[in-house]
């Protein structure tokens, strides 16, 4: 079994692993950045190019979040914010609020605001709306 046909089966798994390919053939470039979502790396391998894939690799997704939302009992403790320096946790009982507007959240708490990947729906559907603000009403925790 070649890289490709490695990649299509991780990719049917439930919860698949970050992969990145590296190869020394610009042919099969374009092939792999369809098939696997971090892409990869052509040789020779710049150890800056290394680190910035790694980091990648290394961040949670949106969808294992929710399942670590879901599968407690207790609702989570933090919110997660992305950031170019990587995850940001933001305490729960340091927001505010979160406000949704058009396919953007925010959450604001003590210390600022940042931009987050949960949904206004799954939010209210885990902590209730009064937590959550739409565009036109603001709901303060």
């Amino acid at each position: 079994m070649d890289g490709l046909e490695g990649a299509r089966h991780l990719n049917v798994l439930e919860e698949p692993p970050a992969v990145i390919f590296t190869t020394a053939y610009d042919q099969y470039a374009s092939r792999l950045s369809m098939r696997m979502p971090l892409g990869y790396l052509l040789k020779p391998v710049r150890k800056e190019q290394l680190a910035a894939s790694l980091a990648r690799a290394g961040r949670v997704t949106r969808a294992q979040l929710q399942r670590l939302a879901a599968a407690g009992e207790a609702r989570r403790s933090h919110i997660a914010a992305r950031h170019r320096e990587g995850l940001r946790l933001i305490p729960l009982e340091e927001v505010q609020y979160f406000l949704a507007d058009q396919k953007y959240t925010t959450v604001r708490h003590v210390k600022g605001e940042d931009l987050i990947e949960d949904s206004l729906r799954l939010l209210e559907s885990e902590f209730g709306a009064r937590s959550c603000a739409s565009t036109a009403t603001r709901w303060w925790a």
